[in-house]
């Protein structure tokens, strides 16, 4: 009679068959992006037993197909299929600048082949989401992890964090099989607005000591001004506020100061944030201000006001391995 395995040579191979999972689901998802928690184990468990066992899984001819269909909103897919995606949700606003983008939604069905069967899922949490682009999509809840014959059903969220086309996969398995595990392609794409060069000039006719609450004015002109100089018409002129709005492409993360020199008040916001305040009746004076960006896009807006006598508006910048200078006309873009 064989003797039974001892407690450490059945710990060492159980460890060794959850290893050898871990590694076939990290191979399907992709290189970078692991299937939820990390798998224990080291790569020397269970040498010198169990030599072979396993081999061949998967690559035999005539095994069953995947116990479960997949179905997205109601539609049977082809999960083997080379097109590209069996999830498609289409084109949705990516969230730009701080502001909260679009979503779009696909309900999904797993249902047992057999209808008497139940199914029960390997993959810790039952559904991994994949992929270089995984950011953009969300399951709203996790199904249970044994399928019963009535199928489970949960929803994945597509929340753009990009613009262009983004790419995931579900991933689940059933047993440790080829044909026991199942990835479902994702796809759709993040669309935003076109980037305008300039930025949007509103001038305000008034009398002013200090800087108003330009949300309370009409403007009385509303021009796109390539830089953020004061507009030519009200150049000499006396009684009149202004407001630049747009976006700065900054190129280099870091920390960035501005300068604003005026005659009369001004103030730089830079995503809403004041950074310069050089507020008042006053002849040419220069303040700045520093703040740490990323790099990329961020709103910018420029506040001037004129009370008498001379007017004048320099806005400057400095940055990583950029020296102090005007903020030139390719960095300006018109708010969207």
């Amino acid at each position: 009679m064989n003797a039974a395995p001892s407690p450490a040579t059945l710990s060492a191979m159980l460890l060794r068959r959850i290893h050898c999972v871990c590694l076939i689901l990290t191979a399907l998802i992709g290189a970078g992006a692991a299937p939820g928690p990390a798998c224990g184990g080291s790569s020397h468990e269970g040498e010198g037993e169990g030599e072979g066992e396993g081999e061949g899984e998967g690559e035999g001819e005539g095994e069953p197909a995947s116990p479960l269909r997949v179905l997205v909103d109601g539609v049977d897919v082809d999960v083997g299929a080379s097109d590209g995606g069996a999830v498609d949700f289409g084109v949705v606003a990516a969230a730009t600048l701080g502001q909260p983008g679009a979503s779009a939604q696909r309900t999904v069905q797993l249902l047992p082949v057999d209808p008497s069967s139940s199914v029960t899922l390997r993959t810790d949490p039952p559904i991994l989401v994949a992929g270089l682009d995984a950011p953009s999509f969300a399951i709203a809840e996790q199904p249970a992890a044994l399928v019963r014959p009535g199928g489970a059903t949960f929803t994945v969220r597509f929340a753009p964090v990009a613009t262009g086309p983004l790419r995931g996969a579900l991933v689940f398995a059933t047993g440790t099989r080829a044909t026991e595990r199942v990835v479902v392609p994702l796809h759709g794409e993040g669309t935003g607005p076109e980037a305008t060069a300039g930025v949007r000039c509103a001038t305000y006719d008034g009398s002013f000591d200090a800087l108003p609450d330009f949300a309370t004015l009409t403007p009385s002109t509303s021009t796109v001004e390539p830089t953020l100089a004061l507009p030519a018409a009200r150049a000499g002129t006396d009684l009149y506020a202004v407001l630049l709005l747009g976006f700065v492409d900054v190129p280099t993360a870091g920390d960035w100061t501005f300068f604003s020199t005026s005659d009369d008040g001004s103030r730089v916001l830079v995503d809403g944030a004041v950074v310069v305040d050089n507020d008042g009746a006053h002849g040419p004076l220069e303040r700045s201000g520093t703040v740490p960006l990323t790099a990329g896009l961020h709103a910018l807006e420029v506040q001037f006001f004129e009370k008498t006598g001379g007017d004048m508006l320099v806005v400057e910048w400095a940055g990583p391995d950029r020296p102090r200078a005007v903020v030139p006309a390719e960095a300006l873009f018109s708010s969207p």
